[in-house]
């Protein structure tokens, strides 16, 4: 028992699948790089890895399934409590430009503006909307106890953030290091209760 133990990791997993999962991870991540999302298929990931086929048509249906997998364990973000004012919406963006600035991921953002639209909505489905989770709960917390004007639309901030992070990183191919706090910046004041609405007085 304590032998088995030993040979998992933190998360659950086995260390013969944590070695694989790395062989899959940097295997894509080259495709990606090299080649862009359209090149990962199955054959061409067992090729660049060395993962046998039949060990990847077990885990993904799909190169969709590949490329989220794959970016879900090297961009992790996990769940933060921010306090609900400037500071904590400036800790919840500061995370978000981490998860975007992991080698390869803005690459991959700056291709998925011109990926076919099943991809697109696969994409901000589970990787970028599971990673939105933290931001989702500051506003509506923010809106529910008062620190946020109750009538800012929170779907369109989280679309403004978005939007931002995958434009930038199509024009430039990363975000640049101040984009946290230009986003923060740009939409605080819109966000604030705190702060006086330009048509006020």
């Amino acid at each position: 028992m304590a032998d088995r133990a030993r040979e998992q990791v933190a998360d659950g997993r086995s260390r013969a699948r944590v070695a694989t999962d790395q062989k899959i991870d940097q295997a894509v991540m080259r495709i990606v790089t090299d080649e862009g999302p359209a090149a990962v298929t199955i054959a061409r990931v067992s090729e660049v890895s060395g993962v046998a086929r039949t060990t990847l048509y077990r885990r993904y249906a799909t190169s969709s399934e590949i490329l989220i997998d794959v970016a879900g364990r090297i961009a992790p973000m996990p769940p933060i409590a921010a306090t609900l004012d400037r500071d904590g919406f400036q800790q919840i963006v500061n995370q978000l430009q981490q998860v975007f600035h992991t080698d390869g991921i803005a690459s991959l953002m700056g291709h998925v503006l011109v990926a076919n639209e099943t991809f697109q909505r696969q994409w901000r489905s589970q990787f970028v909307g599971t990673r939105l989770s933290s931001l989702q709960d500051f506003l509506q917390r923010g809106v529910h106890a008062g620190a946020l004007r109750p009538d800012i639309d929170t779907d369109l901030l989280v679309e403004f953030v978005v939007g931002s992070a995958l434009a930038e990183a199509a024009l430039r191919g990363r975000l640049l290091d101040d984009w946290a706090g230009r986003v923060v910046s740009n939409l605080w004041p819109t966000m604030s209760s705190a702060v006086p609405s330009a048509s006020a007085g």
